[in-house]
């Protein structure tokens, strides 16, 4: 078993890595970032970490559209994944909740074209990888049929709006039909309930004592039993209309999700490029949120291995103790001595927690740093305190006897 904190998910724990991440992924929009920064994979390659410092330089020097994102990424909600791109490869039909997510997409394109694109020089044509994919005119068929909360737009479908004007007049006349059925019927009903559509059948309470065939078929009973739904036979034309009716609606829906599927189809790979787009999204803005939150600094990627902090500080802990580290190729030791709970391994953590940081793309808990990118990070300790309950690793050890 590895012990390189990179690889070694029990190591980490050792330097409080699942509360860093906790907070970093506290500012996340997608559980698939959430997963992500609490593995072993959010730490990159070295070839990858100067460009995700880039990317967040470019993403923060243009503050408007920085936030436009933000809200946007919170549209698509939490369980957002790409998996619509496969179905559409595959033909199938999308549901509403998948349509709305590529209107989304299409939205976020336009957001990037207004807020980032001519914002884009050589110098950062390598920093995102974009397809043009944004169209108004399948934007707005999209739109027409679904909003950006996922819920079907009846106004926009025609269609539909007509149909449900049917479904409501049906409903309607059923509702009165029962009224008179109430006041003026032959038969007693119980005064207990009121009308209602249970399984889509239109029904009257009626005792248990009272019924007979005549109140028409028993639909549902009540949990003791002593009332019955009915469907009386004066309802059940209206019952069998209204459930056309919705059979009808739930037709007209499919065949519009398979007419906006069969357009978004030939799209596919540029609505997967856009999802995964944004995935990154959400983790360049969890990190510098949480960059932001807890007054973090870029660091300097050194070219030797070297390790220089400046105003370093443990990001879990209040008020905490600024100290300064230079290690270079000339002084790449260090002693360090001191009382009990002196800080002594709040300050090693805080190395190692500067350096990992680093390897997932993150501004670190320093007023100044150059790190070189370590490949690997190694942190042994027996340590047991616990810095949440104030307790150092004597204290800590104390306690257990």
């Amino acid at each position: 078993m590895s012990k390189d904190l990179f690889k070694n998910i029990y190591f980490l724990e050792l330097i409080d890595w699942n509360h860093i991440t906790s907070l970093i992924t506290s500012f996340s929009t997608f559980d698939r970032t959430r997963q992500f920064f609490s593995s072993t994979d959010s730490f990159l390659s070295v070839s990858e970490l100067e460009l995700r410092f880039r990317q967040q330089d470019f993403l923060i020097s243009q503050p408007s559209g920085f936030s436009r994102i933000s809200q946007h990424l919170f549209k698509l909600g939490e369980n957002f994944d790409n998996t619509f791109c496969l179905d559409l490869e595959k033909g199938r039909v999308l549901s509403l909740e998948q349509l709305n997510q590529i209107a989304l997409l299409l939205e976020l394109d336009l957001i990037w074209i207004e807020n980032f694109s001519k914002n884009i020089s050589q110098h950062h044509a390598d920093l995102f990888v974009t397809q043009s994919l944004y169209n108004s005119k399948i934007l707005y068929k999209l739109r027409s049929f679904v909003n950006d909360s996922g819920v079907l737009n009846e106004v926009g479908f025609t269609e539909l709006s007509e149909l449900n004007q049917e479904i409501l007049l049906i409903e309607s006349s059923a509702r009165k039909k029962a009224s008179d059925l109430l006041r003026n019927g032959s038969l007693t009903f119980s005064d207990s309930g009121e009308f209602d559509i249970i399984n889509d059948r239109y029904v009257l309470p009626v005792s248990s004592d009272h019924y007979n065939s005549n109140y028409g078929p028993i639909i549902h009973r009540s949990r003791t039993g002593l009332t019955l739904f009915v469907e009386p036979f004066e309802l059940k034309p209206y019952s069998q209309k209204r459930s056309e009716l919705l059979a009808k609606k739930e037709w007209l829906i499919f065949k519009k999700c398979k007419e906006l599927s069969e357009i978004c189809s030939p799209f596919s790979q540029a609505l997967l490029q856009w999802s995964d787009l944004c995935l990154l999204f959400d983790k360049l803005l969890s990190l510098q949120m949480w960059a932001k939150s807890f007054e973090l600094s870029r660091p300097v990627l050194g070219g030797e291995k070297e390790v220089i902090l400046n105003g370093l500080f443990h990001p879990l802990i209040n008020d905490c103790v600024r100290n300064n580290l230079d290690l270079t190729s000339s002084h790449q030791g260090l002693i360090l001595s001191g009382p009990n709970t002196g800080g002594k391994t709040v300050f090693l953590k805080s190395v190692a927690i500067c350096v990992a940081l680093m390897r997932i793309g993150s501004w670190v808990p320093a007023h100044f740093a150059k790190l070189y990118p370590y490949e690997q990070l190694f942190f042994f300790s027996h340590d047991l305190q616990d810095i949440n309950q104030g307790l150092s690793s004597f204290s800590s050890e104390v306690s257990n006897y």
